[in-house]
């Protein structure tokens, strides 16, 4: 006989009735859930394991079901609204079975094209070729995906043959869109980027980066020269086993990416020139053809770009690519994939800055000249100088405020098997902007004017002889450009001006009278003197990046031809700017 009232029983019975309309979708979900998870693991966790232990049969099953709680999320409530100007969306179609095909035995299968189609922005549709990019497991183990698109010859895309769109990693949406736009601004050759909402046959597949890809369109939409893209990997499917990981050593290696057709498509003579003088002997003159074989400049903007973003992207085997100017004989640095403010390189709380970024051949060889040294210093000065640095964070949040509603309805925010709500997104790109804050703070410092030093202190016994010698002391970041001497009366007659300098143990003079002239009772001397740095590397250092070691610039400037009269220094300034000037204390005054 039953313990419980008939009226219970009765009910227990009708929901028995209808539970199946409760363990049937749970069955289903859960169903779908294992064999995704299962899946996934055998794929990334088993077969193809490139994740550092992070795709673990927990990660991943974790992974998924927070991906299977997002989708319903989605589905039941309403579309976040775009704010700001919003971002455009790109439509791609491709077959059900082409996309299939891409993922039937991932990475080999993703890299071989299928066909598709793209809506242009008139509203056409086209034919393209489209497969998935990338060497690394995050563009296409994930359900956010990285594709490749190739229109046809005479169907350009906004002008682009070739172009990526690009699933955002680590979170931070947006630092793809800024590291390429601050380059851009940095008059850094760059290849177009923006920010857009992807849609795959009509469903929305998340925010991605759409970045052109490295052709010759790039050149002339930069108004350079047709000439050569190199670009040099020793990574993903273009390592090599059993040699020197460096790629500056193998200018063999390097892949063309764009052509001079004046030259043979193999021609590389200008690239092994390179290479030569980066890896090779270490001499006065052959740092000198090195700075007549690039563009010292670029490089100087390139090095100040890599300060502000913390990125040591670019290394001996992954990421360069450049241009060679067949007109300038000169190379000039391409941005490609920075992964500018990466959250493992940008400085933890407590941390400083890398004020220099030595991190492969080329920053080794280039350090150790004062000339690079000097155009990297005017680079960071000027990011500061020209209001850029404002502009950045008004750009940041402009583009935030523009993704934030593609973000709120972004169904896959994944990185390395780790799912994040949009609230955590924002948190990221919060993080991010603090970061870029903080980065820009201790740059700014570096550079400031009140960081510099000048001393001097008159050497010589006779102060009535026909010629003046000032011995000075330098010590900061913050560029100059010329050096004024005050004298208490006029020179009478034309002065010859040297400055001396020591390098390894031995006094080195220059004549510098053709950068000299007089204005008045002062002497100018339009030449930049910067501080001395010695290089240090510690192997053991957990951020690899070497170090230059700040200490005084020791400099003679030899003052010929003065009358006795003459040869009274009143003041010694620095020029750091129009009319910026730095006064120098007399370290020989008692």
């Amino acid at each position: 006989m039953s313990i419980l009232p008939k009226n219970t029983r009765r009910m227990l019975r009708k929901a028995f009735k209808w539970s199946w309309l409760v363990t049937f979708p749970l069955s289903a979900a859960f169903v779908v859930w294992a064999i995704q998870t299962g899946t996934r693991f055998f794929d990334f966790g088993m077969r193809y394991n490139t994740f550092g232990g992070r795709a673990t049969l927990y990660n991943i099953g974790k992974m998924e079901y927070e991906h299977m709680l997002r989708t319903a999320e989605l589905a039941l409530t309403p579309e976040h609204e775009r704010t700001g100007n919003g971002l455009r969306r790109v439509n791609l179609y491709v077959q059900e079975g082409d996309e299939a095909k891409l993922n039937r035995n991932l990475p080999a299968s993703g890299l071989e094209y299928v066909t598709g189609a793209i809506q242009y922005p008139d509203g056409s549709v086209n034919e393209v070729d489209l497969r998935y990019r990338g060497d690394f497991n995050w563009h296409w183990a994930m359900y956010k995906k990285s594709f490749r698109v190739k229109t046809k010859k005479k169907s350009l895309w906004e002008g682009m043959r070739k172009f990526n769109l690009i699933a955002p990693k680590e979170g931070q949406v947006v630092a793809g869109y800024m590291g390429y736009w601050l380059a851009a601004e940095m008059d850094l050759l760059a290849p177009r980027a923006e920010l857009v909402e992807l849609n795959v046959n009509g469903e929305y597949r998340g925010v991605h980066l759409l970045v052109e890809q490295l052709e010759e369109m790039l050149l002339r939409r930069s108004n350079r020269m047709p000439g050569d893209i190199f670009a040099g990997e020793l990574m993903g499917k273009d390592a090599v086993d059993g040699i020197r990981q460096n790629i500056f050593r193998h200018p063999n290696l390097w892949e063309k990416v764009a052509i001079n057709n004046h030259f043979a498509d193999e021609a590389n003579d200008s690239l092994v020139k390179l290479s030569d003088l980066i890896t090779g002997p270490r001499t006065e003159e052959r740092m000198a053809e090195l700075r007549e074989l690039i563009d010292l400049e670029a490089f100087g903007r390139f090095a100040a770009y890599r300060i502000l973003t913390q990125t040591l992207h670019f290394s001996d085997t992954h990421n360069w690519r450049l241009y060679y100017d067949p007109w300038k004989n000169r190379f000039e640095p391409i941005i490609w994939d920075p992964d500018a403010w990466h959250p493992g390189w940008v400085p933890k709380a407590g941390q400083s800055i890398f004020p220099d970024i030595v991190h492969c051949a080329i920053d080794d060889a280039l350090a150790r000249d004062y000339q690079y040294i000097h155009a990297q210093q005017e680079a960071l000065a000027d990011f500061f100088d020209s209001g850029l640095y404002e502009r950045l964070l008004r750009q940041f949040d402009s583009t935030v405020e523009s993704a934030r509603g593609s973000i709120y309805n972004d169904p896959t925010l994944v990185n390395a098997f780790e799912y994040f709500t949009p609230e955590e997104t924002f948190g990221k790109i919060d993080k991010m902007r603090r970061s870029i804050v903080e980065i820009a703070d201790q740059a700014h410092q570096l550079i400031a004017g009140e960081s510099a030093r000048l001393s001097y202190e008159f050497i010589g016994d006779d102060p009535n002889d026909d010629e003046l010698r000032l011995r000075l002391g330098i010590l900061g970041r913050r560029p100059n450009h010329r050096l004024a001497i005050e004298f208490l009366h006029r020179p009478t007659q034309p002065v010859s001006v040297a400055i001396a300098y020591w390098k390894n143990g031995e006094r080195v003079e220059v004549d510098v009278s053709g950068a000299a002239s007089l204005k008045g009772n002062r002497l100018e001397i339009e030449r930049p003197l910067l501080a001395s740095y010695d290089y240090y590397n510690d192997p053991n250092a957990k951020r690899r990046n070497a170090e230059l070691i700040e200490k005084p610039g020791i400099y003679e400037v030899v003052v010929r031809g003065l009358t006795p009269q003459g040869n009274v220094p009143m003041d010694v300034r620095l020029g750091l700017g129009e009319d910026d000037w730095l006064r120098g204390f007399d370290a020989g005054r008692k």
